[in-house]
């Protein structure tokens, strides 16, 4: 059952000393599964967050 499979992952980031309104940041990313070898890095995800002083707008995506 797929359903019963799905896993959610929460992250939750703190910045400070913002130098404007708005700023982007690049996130490096993968999953690693217990039992397998190690993400290449084609297998790696890079997701960029436009932070703003009150929140963060953007969703990273959960696969690839």
């Amino acid at each position: 059952d797929v359903a019963a499979s799905i896993e959610i992952m929460q992250l939750d980031f703190e910045m400070e000393n913002f130098t404007s309104q708005s700023v982007t940041r690049r996130i490096n990313w993968n999953i690693d599964y217990r039992g397998q070898n190690p993400a290449s890095d084609a297998e790696k995800v890079v997701t960029e967050l436009t932070v703003v002083q009150k929140d963060i707008q953007a969703i990273i995506p959960l696969s690839m």
